[in-house]
């Protein structure tokens, strides 16, 4: 059994380096390792061009202007591999994920699997509690650790090009709709970075919810609680603003009673980091989390 493994990039020489050296330094290295750059503006392409001089299973390709699902289209369209590996820039492998993930083929047709936060600091550690979680809804599945039998990514037309993100989301509900007989590995073999700023934090969760709009992921049974919270959020906001100006009191009620609630379930991470700026970060990570997504989902 032949294995690809594919990435997309873009402007990510800080970390390039060691993203591609976890994947060379496998247990059980995969029989190519091939990239495709979407014009990166920095020295990513250079530095990519260097290992694939260096290594002949590094296989490197520039498709300027390029989408995510675009690049990883392409590059499975150049893989040779029967079955196809995928991960992400900004994360770092350990080095049994190829042999861990390889296990499950070929019984299962497409392998999930959990990732675990790189975090250097107490933002990102209390970022990573909203971010990283075990993997047990499709809207948990992600691209940055994966695999799959290429044929399937046939059977389902690619990943779908039409958004810069959620095509992960709908590339891996085609693959259960059409019947891909599906494996959940949960040991934590990916170690995904945080984003450094809370504006990052929120771009991230924005182009989340615009993916998934523009996906129309959330149509999808999965999927539907993300359109009920989204709902039910602008319900909550008409309510506010609607008693505010006509019923003073309960709309200080409604303004209060989120937060108390939010400060309430920050002492569990008090109790987990001995961090009293759990009070703080926690509730500002989870609105922040909340409103960029629904505002990526609700405006164009």
């Amino acid at each position: 059994m032949k294995i690809s493994f594919i990435s997309t990039i873009l402007n990510e020489e800080k970390n390039i380096e060691k993203f591609i050296n976890s994947i060379l330094n496998q247990t059980k290295k995969p029989d190519e390792i091939i990239i495709v750059d979407g014009g990166s503006e920095d020295k990513t392409y250079e530095i990519l061009k260097k290992y694939s001089k260096k290594y002949k299973l590094v296989k490197v390709f520039q498709e300027k202007g390029v989408n995510i699902a675009r690049g990883r289209n392409i590059a499975i369209s150049k893989a040779k591999g029967e079955t196809i590996l995928t991960s992400d820039a900004g994360c770092v492998i350990d080095k049994n994920w190829v042999k861990d993930t390889l296990k499950y083929f070929p019984d299962y047709d497409f392998v999930a699997g959990t990732s675990k936060a790189i975090a250097k600091n107490n933002f990102e550690v209390f970022q990573s509690f909203l971010t990283v979680q075990k993997v047990n809804t499709i809207a948990r599945i992600s691209s940055r650790n994966s695999g799959f039998k290429k044929k399937w990514w046939k059977k389902v037309g690619g990943y779908p090009e039409k958004s810069l993100t959620g095509e992960d989301h709908r590339f891996h509900i085609e693959l259960i709709d059409k019947g891909a007989k599906v494996a959940v590995n949960h040991r934590p073999l990916v170690g995904w970075e945080m984003r450094p700023t809370l504006a990052k934090f929120a771009k991230q969760f924005y182009l989340y919810g615009k993916g998934d709009r523009i996906q129309r992921n959330m149509m999808k049974r999965e999927m539907k609680k993300n359109l009920v919270m989204v709902f039910g959020f602008w319900v909550y906001v008409f309510l506010t603003i609607y008693f505010l100006f006509t019923g003073f009191f309960i709309g200080i009620v409604l303004i209060a009673a989120p937060l108390i609630i939010l400060e309430l379930y920050s002492l569990k991470f008090i109790v987990k980091t001995k961090k009293i700026s759990a009070l703080f970060w926690i509730p500002v990570l989870w609105i922040t989390k909340r409103v960029s997504y629904i505002i990526g989902v609700t405006f164009k």
